[in-house]
C-alpha cells in the first residue's frame, strides 16, 4: 500500500533531523509528482521524488539505521531531538530537480540586504552580472523567477549558487540545467506560500 503524505505534516529523516512538509508538487518535465520539505533545524528548502520520500531505507548501504523508512511520520514533536544531520550528506542522486507546477499573483520578497546574512563580495568589486544584481534587488519572486529564466543561456555553478545563496536556500551539485530547475522549484514554491517572512531577521 502506498504511503500518504500531507502538507503541514512533520517527519524524521533517519539520520535523526525533522522535516515539514510545504507542498506536494508534479515535475513539469516527466510528471513525477515531488515532495518540497523544508529542515525544522536551519529552515533549508528540499525537493525529492515522492517515491524517494517515501521509500524505505537502504540498509545494505545504511546498516546501522533504525527506522524502516527514509522519512517517518512524527507522532510527538515535543519528544523529538534537535539533532542537526543536514541531508546534504546523504546521497540525493535520486531526488528530483523539478519546476513546480503554480502560478499565483507576485508575493514580495524583503529587500536586499535583509533577507540573509549572506553578502556578496563581488559587488564591490564592480564585476557582477547586470542581471544578477536585478535579481537580488527585486521584491517579488515571480520577477525573481522570470530573471532566472533570461539568465538560462549564460548561467554559470557559480551565479546559480550565488542566487541560491541570497534565498538562503541549497541546491545540490549536478548538472546546471538540472541545478536551474531546482531553484525555479523553490522560487515557485516560495511564491504560492508566500515564504518571504522566513528571511525576516528575528
Amino acid at each position: 500500500m502506498e504511503r500518504t503524505v500531507k502538507v503541514g505534516e512533520v517527519y524524521r529523516h533517519f539520520k535523526g533531523n525533522t522535516y515539514e512538509v510545504l507542498a506536494l508538487a508534479v515535475n513539469a518535465d516527466n510528471r513525477e509528482r515531488v515532495v518540497v520539505y523544508r529542515s525544522l533545524a536551519n529552515d533549508k528548502v528540499f525537493v525529492r521524488s515522492f517515491r524517494g520520500f517515501t521509500g524505505e531505507i537502504n540498509k545494505d548501504k545504511y546498516p546501522e539505521a533504525t527506522q524502516t523508512y527514509r522519512f517517518e511520520l512524527v507522532e510527538d514533536l515535543e519528544t523529538e531531538g534537535t539533532e542537526t544531520e543536514d541531508l546534504e550528506s546523504e546521497e540525493v542522486a535520486a531526488a528530483p530537480k523539478a519546476e513546480a507546477e503554480v502560478k499565483t499573483e507576485p508575493k514580495k520578497a524583503p529587500p536586499v540586504g535583509e533577507v540573509t546574512s549572506y553578502e556578496y563580495k563581488a559587488a564591490a568589486e564592480g564585476d557582477v552580472e547586470p542581471m544578477l544584481m536585478e535579481f537580488l534587488e527585486t521584491r517579488s519572486f515571480e520577477e525573481k523567477l522570470q530573471i532566472l529564466r533570461r539568465m538560462e543561456p549564460i548561467m554559470t555553478d557559480k551565479l546559480l549558487d550565488d542566487m541560491a545563496a541570497s534565498l538562503d536556500v541549497v541546491i545540490h551539485d549536478g548538472d546546471i540545467s538540472d541545478r536551474i530547475r531546482e531553484l525555479k522549484t523553490c522560487l515557485t514554491t516560495f511564491d504560492k506560500f508566500d515564504c518571504s517572512d522566513r528571511f525576516e531577521r528575528k
